[in-house]
Formats: structure tokens, sequence, C-alpha cells
């Protein structure tokens, strides 16, 4: 079920650029994501904004379903002045959410 806004939707909610957010699934450190439990499954988004997205906390799969997500893209910063926006560099962020942060 995850997709691409799910990706923009952590990204974003992270804090983290999410214009050009993306995900594949997979292992790339067995030793440490075995370890680790699974917090989130079957996570569907309608937008890129988190409070749009659901998931359920009963999992029924394995870690070779863990996100691998890569967050990219330009970030924004808002001043006291709507009119005024900041857009700073593309910058990368790949992390592997085995186990996600709750908000």
């Amino acid at each position: 079920y995850f997709s691409n806004l799910a990706a923009a939707a952590l990204c974003r909610k992270m804090n983290r650029p999410y214009s050009e957010a993306s995900f594949r699934n997979g292992l790339i450190g067995w030793a440490l994501q075995s370890k680790m439990e699974i917090k989130m499954d079957d996570v569907r988004c309608q937008s890129d904004v988190w409070s749009e997205c659901t998931f359920s906390e009963i999992d029924n799969c394995s870690h070779s379903e863990d996100v691998i997500l890569t967050c990219r893209g330009e970030t924004e910063t808002f001043t006291s002045d709507p009119a005024v926006v900041t857009k700073k560099a593309s910058e990368d962020l790949t992390t592997t959410l085995t186990t996600p942060p709750y908000y």
C-alpha cells in the first residue's frame, strides 16, 4: 500500500524535503532491521499530509517489506510575512523506517 504520497507525507512530517520523496522496499541492514519491531503496516495516504494517512499498528508482514525512504527536494522556510518564502537547495536523506516516529 505504501506509495510516493506516503513517502512525501512522512518526509514532510519529519521536516525533511519532500517534493521529490521516494521509497523502495527491502533490506539494507538485516542485522539491525531484524532486531526492530514493525510499528506500522498498510500505510495509505490521500495526500502528502500525514494527518490524511491511515495505518495499522498490527502487522502481518516481514522486514523484507520495510520502507527505505529517500527525502529529496527543496525545503521551504516561511517567515512571519506570509509573502516571503525562502527555498533551500535540494538535499537528500535516506533512512530505513522499520520503526518510524509516531506523531
